[in-house]
């Protein structure tokens, strides 16, 4: 690494191990991945009546709006050399029968075929058909037919690189005004891609088993048919499909007939006909799973392979989603619009789950529980994602976004009702604390550079598929979950859930944009309610179409001022804000003197506000609702570190955390000095709450990963060891777990932290139990909370022996969310040797599944040993892995800024920017490349500005 530092051996596994649970532990707890965000079977011999078409009428929309981005739609001469349709043609129905070759004699051969006719009506003449197609393949028969059915000369032309199917009409045009009926056979491949129409594989009862199973979002139908692939172009759906008669079919729709059509066992079954709704919520399975159901008001099913069914592992799934289903149908007022709602397990699966409409697909991390087997996270991972994915049967599904353009539209509310949710489900949790944490303090940090973006950008931003996969990211989720958060407070939530209700009911069936949105906000206000400076539209405008946050600075006068925060203030901001990087800022704040919340607005640069001058102390951002963070001079700053020395409770718990989390990442801007920062630490002895440690811990983490091969290190550890000292004694029992829900998350915190800095009882207890379990106990008797802390110190402080004990209990474990905890700890060994051989097995699906390699490859760089392997191994593995995951993988950002985090030297930011240089694509990975190499010159800054200084404070506050 740098020059000037050495570390011993020992020292270097201690390291090691402190950057693997501090990172690792941290996302154990965290719940909801975005991964994406950004969400089974058996035959449903279940008949319900048709569903009539005036049921799903799509409504007019009520707020047309004149400044909405609109769609770069190019003429049909130009549409071949362009990623967005023409706005020629749009769908009107499908009709789609698919077949998986599912059967043990293809002998690896998967395949699928299958034919559709797709009714259209033409908007504008054209003589150029174009439809979504990727590596589909076609027999003669493709037609396009007129509305009396005469078949007109086309000629087919295949355009790869923008994934048309393009119809040349030999004579003549399609006429506006006029239908007009698709018609072809295709067929493709059941690849184990995660994409499309795919396969996946498992074991179950020793037997190899083999699904078909479906991922379309944002643009992988078109891998399964040929279709309008873009969300605006919304059609009504009659879907068959053809399956072995022993299997289980499910799409959207329940089940209207299932027939036996061949002698050897084929079955054909036909679902319902859809709503009007977007190709990339269809969903198509194929199983021989099994289900448990509720039918007490409308069918809600869970799905999962048989052996989890009959553990008893989807019951909690089916108790969630439909005491969810009913919550929001209550508070939206508007009941679920589908007859049935199936939420199912998939063994192989990209994204942590997707909202298909009624067909709701799940990691099984995500969906099953075992009251003996998951950790207190694994339970609140089940719920939330539920919670969130049963969102977006509302936003996303019922209501969907015009362009990926502003995807916060769907994921921001999923984010944010997925808080309520679970609330509902759970109300003894307190879970709407865990936003500060989870998504709120996530979105700050992705949003300080200056290569973010803003929630709402023109549609011409996002072209190509792989800029739709860029965008499922924390500014989606978390940004977008809480612009909404400081929306309903702003508004209150009387105002906030009118205003949804309206935008549902009159959008329901339909696309929508941000003004559509805030136009049904404004509709809701009455000022004798809420009194706003401005509209709704220009108060929330720029929070939408401007990238990054304020900065409030205030000082002890009350002259308030705003200016834009940039983890680097002098990267170089090239994207031009409509707003001027100036935000109308609702500023709730409080003092010593009074509890009662009060309001001040900030529309310009700067101006003054009145505050009491005889209070011990005031507090800006009264709830850490209002997305900004605060800067206050030397003497106000001063007045609540003596307070939270004094009496901490007297501020509320929320505060307490965006206190600490505004003032270590204002010291990383060059804003406040450091000394500030780690001040604010100081008070933790006496803090028992879970919210405020785990935000400090994580900044203290940022000091961790960046001292991590230097000699101050030591320091750090002897600062966190007595800091830690008293809530470690408080939960030092490895076999006692505290009874709520954030006291357990607490001891999981205090005991990851302990083992992190070295606290010897902590390291031996966890040693001692993973022996006796090595030493022949047949049962795991380690609490399933504490049990990645055990084998991640054990593997670590061990050898060879540990680390194949631990590999022999991933492959054999069929339970996901204890391999998912033993995959981690296998990353936390110091033996390089070994941490290669984990790298390479990424590559290899029989031990490392594709939808965990990602996580497996950041594990090992999260380990000091492990960072410059994994490096070396992302480039040297760069073709396969950007072939695997490069154009559609939510998870491939997350892989570059994972093995890029620790950088922050000189040469590794040269390296970084070779690599960019000499890599023709990034695809989906491009904007986290451009933040890599920005965050790689902050850090490289940050150790400049900062080490010594910490060093120093760290002597004087361990004497």
């Amino acid at each position: 690494m740098g020059k000037g530092y050495y570390v011993s051996t020992k020292v270097a596994i201690c390291l090691g191990l402190a950057v693997i649970v501090i990172i690792v532990a941290v996302g154990l707890l965290a719940g909801l991945l975005p991964e994406k965000d950004q969400c089974d079977h058996k035959c449903d011999i279940t008949t319900r009546a048709p569903i009539k078409s005036s049921t799903f009428e799509a409504s007019t929309k009520p707020f047309p709006s004149t400044t909405t981005s609109e769609p770069s739609t190019p003429t049909p001469s130009q549409a071949s050399y362009s990623y967005r349709l023409p706005p020629n043609v749009v769908p009107v129905h499908y009709n789609l029968e698919l077949k998986p070759i599912l059967d043990p004699e293809t002998e690896g051969n998967y395949t699928f075929s299958g034919n559709v006719e797709i009714l259209m009506n033409c908007e504008i003449n054209t003589s150029t058909l174009f439809i979504h197609s990727h590596n589909l393949q076609y027999d003669d028969q493709i037609s396009l037919f007129n509305a009396e059915g005469k078949e007109l000369r086309i000629t087919p032309k295949n355009d790869a690189k923008q994934q048309y199917l393009i119809l040349e009409l030999d004579d003549g045009n399609m006429e506006s005004g006029e239908s007009y009926t698709f018609k072809a056979n295709f067929s493709g491949n059941l690849a184990n891609d995660l994409s499309g129409f795919y396969r996946s594989e498992y074991v179950e009862d020793g037997k190899p088993k083999v699904m078909a199973t479906s991922q379309m979002e944002p643009a992988d139908a078109r891998k399964a048919f040929p279709c309008f692939d873009e969300p605006e172009m919304k059609a009504t759906f009659n879907v068959t499909l053809i399956h072995k008669c022993e299997r289980v079919p499910l799409s959207n729709m329940p089940v209207s007939s299932s027939i036996s059509i061949t002698n050897d066992g084929w079955c054909a079954t036909k679902f319902e006909q859809t709503p009007k709704m977007s190709t990339y919520l269809m969903a198509f399975i194929v199983s021989d799973f099994t289900f448990i159901e509720d039918n007490s008001t409308f069918l809600v099913r869970v799905f999962a392979r048989k052996s989890e069914i009959k553990a008893g592992r989807a019951a909690r799934a089916l108790r969630v989603a439909k005491e969810v289903l009913d919550y929001f149908g209550t508070l939206f007022d508007f009941p679920y619009s589908l007859p049935k709602s199936d939420q199912i397990g998939i063994p192989d699966f990209a994204a942590g789950a997707m909202e298909n409409w009624g067909l709701v697909t799940y990691r099984e991390t995500a969906l099953l529980y075992d009251k003996n087997e998951s950790s207190e996270s694994n339970k609140e991972r089940v719920v939330s994602v539920i919670a969130h994915e049963l969102t977006h049967q509302w936003f996303g599904d019922l209501v969907t976004i015009e362009w990926w353009s502003e995807l916060w539209l769907n994921e921001g509310f999923a984010t944010y009702f997925s808080y309520l949710g679970t609330n509902a489900v759970e109300p003894g949790w307190n879970f709407l604390q865990g936003f500060i944490l989870d998504d709120f303090q996530r979105a700050l940090l992705a949003d300080s550079y200056s290569s973010s973006r803003p929630l709402s950008a023109p549609h011409e931003s996002i072209v190509t598929p792989a800029d739709m996969s860029s965008v499922f990211d924390d500014i989606s989720y978390s940004k977008g979950g809480s612009i909404l958060r400081m929306m309903n407070d702003i508004l209150g939530n009387e105002t906030f859930i009118k205003g949804l209700r309206t935008y549902v009911k009159e959008l329901k069936y339909n696309n929508t944009n941000v003004h559509y949105l805030l136009g049904h906000l404004q509709e809701a206000v009455t000022d004798d309610v809420v009194k706003l400076p401005a509209t709704v539209e220009e108060i929330f405008s720029n929070w939408t179409q401007q990238m990054g946050y304020p900065c409030v600075s205030i000082n002890k006068s009350g002259i308030i001022s705003q200016s834009h925060f940039l983890m680097n203030p002098t990267s170089n901001v090239t994207r031009i804000s409509p707003h001027e990087y100036i935000w109308t800022i609702p500023i709730r704040w409080i003092s010593s003197s009074t509890d009662e919340t009060q309001t001040h607005w900030l529309r310009d640069k700067y101006n003054n506000m009145t505050i009491p001058q005889s209070d011990s102390w005031i507090l800006l951002n009264a709830g850490a609702v209002g997305f900004y963070r605060v800067q206050y001079d030397d003497d106000l700053f001063s007045n609540l570190l003596t307070q939270l020395q004094l009496n901490h409770s007297v501020i509320p718990l929320e505060n307490r955390a965006q206190l600490i989390d505004d003032t270590f990442n204002l010291a990383t801007a060059g804003l406040m000095k450091i000394e500030d920062a780690l001040d604010t630490t100081i008070y933790l002895v006496d803090e028992s709450e879970y919210v405020p440690w785990q935000t400090a811990i994580n900044n203290l983490g940022y000091i961790n990963l960046m001292f991590s091969m230097s000699m101050s290190y030591g320091n750090l550890q002897t600062y966190m060891k007595k800091q830690i000292r008293k809530i470690y004694d408080d939960y030092h029992n490895f076999a006692v777990i505290p009874e709520s829900h954030f006291d357990q998350y607490m001891q999981v915190s205090a005991l990851s932290t302990a083992c992190t800095y070295d606290i010897r009882e902590c390291r031996t207890e966890a040693q001692k139990l993973f022996a006796s379990m090595k030493n022949g106990s047949r049962e795991n008797q380690i609490k399933a909370n504490l049990r990645y802390i055990v084998y991640c110190n054990a593997i670590a402080a061990g050898g060879q022996a540990e680390w194949e004990f631990a590999l022999e209990m991933y492959k054999k474990s069929s339970f996901s969310m204890e391999k998912a905890k033993i995959l981690s700890a296998l990353s936390c060994s110091k033996e390089p040797w070994i941490l290669s051989r984990l790298l390479n097995y990424t590559l290899d699906e029989s031990i490392i599944r594709k939808q965990d390699a990602t996580k497996a490859i950041i594990s090992v760089a999260n380990n000091v040993v492990g960072q410059s392997l994994a490096w070396s191994f992302l480039k040297d593995q760069w073709n396969y892995i950007f072939q695997q995951y490069g154009i559609g993988a939510f998870s491939f950002s997350n892989l570059i800024s994972g093995v890029t985090q620790r950088f922050s030297t000189s040469s590794e930011l040269e390296e970084l920017q070779d690599f960019k240089v000499n890599t023709p694509d990034f695809g989906s990975g491009t904007a986290a490349m451009d933040r890599a190499i920005e965050q790689t010159t902050t850090n490289i800054k940050w150790r400049k500005d900062n080490e010594e200084r910490i060093n120093i404070w760290l002597q004087d506050h361990i004497k």
